[in-house]
């Protein structure tokens, strides 16, 4: 392992050394003649010196295996250059590759997809389940998260009934008026399951608040039936 390590050093050093000499020239000159040169016997001329060196080894200290660990821990300096057509130019770009899978299955695991991850999102149902930022329970993406929740309710083949227990409740408005599970409700079930007796200030309050919010196309409810007594 010391022995790896010093002749790592050693080309680091080098490299190091022939870069300060004109600028990386020397090294893109080198890096530009192995996208045309044609190896028939799986070796490349060195840039160190005039032998050729193998370009897959089985050792890690292979002089073409150090070279390109250190042109990729020195990338800021070949920020415009492009390696296409380098020999085994992927792994200069492992690590980025890797992240970027990392950070791409994170982001398809990050949205609503079970009936888990609502009753997560009903604990904290103000959190966005996705971002992790804060949600107006009037907002419109609180009213597109909460649809999304109630058609995985309804994908999943839960009964209706039971829809309201397992979605959030910070919407809802005067105790018991739940407009987005109407809104949602294509078969219009009268979510007003009980009617109590409100006073003109609450009904107005009621009625600005509809009208400051935008809702579907989809009718709120049906008004005309609904009969309300004033104290």
């Amino acid at each position: 392992m010391a022995s790896i390590s010093k002749k790592k050093q050693e080309i680091n050093n080098s490299l190091d050394t022939l870069y300060q000499v004109n600028n990386g020239a020397t090294i893109i000159s080198w890096l530009d003649m192995l996208k045309t040169y044609n190896s028939t016997d799986g070796k490349i001329p060195g840039l160190l010196n005039s032998s050729k060196i193998q370009i897959n080894t089985t050792k890690k200290d292979g002089a073409y295996n150090l070279i390109l660990l250190w042109i990729k821990n020195n990338m800021d300096k070949f920020t415009n250059y492009d390696f296409t057509g380098i020999p085994n130019k992927d792994f200069l770009f492992l690590d980025k590759q890797k992240n970027t899978s990392i950070v791409s299955r994170t982001s398809k695991a990050k949205t609503l997809k079970t009936i888990e991850d609502i009753e997560k999102w009903s604990n904290n149902p103000e959190i966005h389940p996705i971002n992790n930022t804060y949600m107006h329970p009037n907002s419109a993406e609180y009213q597109k998260i909460y649809q999304q929740a109630y058609n995985i309710l309804k994908k999943n083949k839960i009964n209706i009934a039971d829809f309201p227990d397992k979605l959030p409740k910070n919407h809802i408005l005067f105790g018991d008026m739940d407009l987005l599970y109407y809104m949602n409700n294509r078969e219009k079930i009268n979510v007003i399951t009980k009617m109590p007796v409100y006073s003109q200030i609450e009904i107005n309050d009621w009625i600005c608040y509809l009208k400051g919010i935008r809702f579907n196309t989809i009718p709120l409810f049906d008004l005309n039936p609904v009969i309300i007594s004033l104290s």
